[in-house]
């Protein structure tokens, strides 16, 4: 779809462009043009309008594990609609949510979570964290360890809303009084100066 909601027109050459891309984002236009019996412009004009029509994005994704985190998916079933769009938000700018899906059925909202081990995993759903906090508006939670080799192995761990030096948290929540930063051992945000783990 299109930023404007309109589904955007994407011929056979467009999808076979992107999947050169995602099988090496690193091709140069003109080896681009070569495979596609284009020219590097042309290449360029059509990976423009993917982009600028929202049906492509470039960005970089890691091996989460080697830089030194854990995936977490975290099934939950928030109270109300309303509370879900209101996490929703409150999570949007979370260094630590890789992806957050809406779901029809027994959980209404699925969470794919990094974590620097189960230590800090536990504390990010007790204390003071937006989890933590909606505590009250969560009817029933699990929390599954992601182990062995996923599919894709790569993923958008959001390292650009870390290291940002922040005094509160995206979604609120102040490290330095938290217990859990203070007592327990929390690592703290990533998006804060206050954060001791080691999101790159």
């Amino acid at each position: 779809m299109a930023e404007d909601g309109r589904r955007s027109q994407v011929d056979e050459v467009d999808r076979t462009l992107i999947s050169l891309l995602q099988r090496d984002g690193r091709l140069s236009l003109e080896e681009l043009g070569r495979r596609l019996k284009l020219t590097g412009v042309g290449v360029k004009k059509r990976l423009k309008r993917l982009i600028e029509g929202g049906v492509v994005k470039v960005t970089a994704v890691v091996d989460a594990e080697r830089v030194g985190f854990k995936l977490f998916l975290v099934m939950l079933d928030v109270g109300s609609p309303s509370r879900r769009a209101e996490m929703l938000r409150l999570l949007e700018e979370c260094p630590r949510i890789v992806q957050a899906l809406p779901l029809i059925g027994a959980y209404n909202l699925c969470l794919l979570l990094a974590a620097e081990d189960d230590r800090a995993l536990e504390n990010i759903l007790s204390y003071n964290c937006v989890l933590g906090r909606c505590q009250g508006d969560i009817r029933r939670m699990e929390v599954y360890s992601v182990v062995g080799d996923m599919i894709p192995r790569h993923v958008s761990l959001r390292v650009y809303l870390a290291r940002r030096g922040l005094e509160e948290t995206p979604c609120g929540a102040q490290c330095p009084s938290c217990e859990g930063y203070e007592r327990s051992g929390c690592l703290g945000c990533p998006a804060t100066r206050f954060y001791r783990g080691s999101l790159p």
